[in-house]
């Protein structure tokens, strides 16, 4: 890719989400981050932006509580 700040985004973001993965995986969720992914999948196939948007944000605000979980227990 000749844009080097994308390219640099992107990295950032993944390096990011990895650690996100890493807490998330070390931390008792109360759902399944995969099947998260799969109903945000399916929704935006869909064209259903409204179930996308529910789906994004139940899946971050999981991902915050396991994050928040992991700061209080360290």
């Amino acid at each position: 890719c000749p844009n080097q700040r994308l390219v640099r985004h992107v990295a950032q973001l993944l390096e990011q989400s990895q650690r996100f993965q890493a807490v998330g995986l070390a931390t008792a969720r109360r759902t399944d981050p995969a099947s998260e992914h799969r109903e945000l999948a399916e929704a935006a196939a869909a064209g259903d932006h409204r179930r996308a948007v529910s789906a994004l944000r139940d899946h971050l605000t999981a991902t915050l509580d396991a994050v928040r979980a992991v700061s209080r227990s360290a």
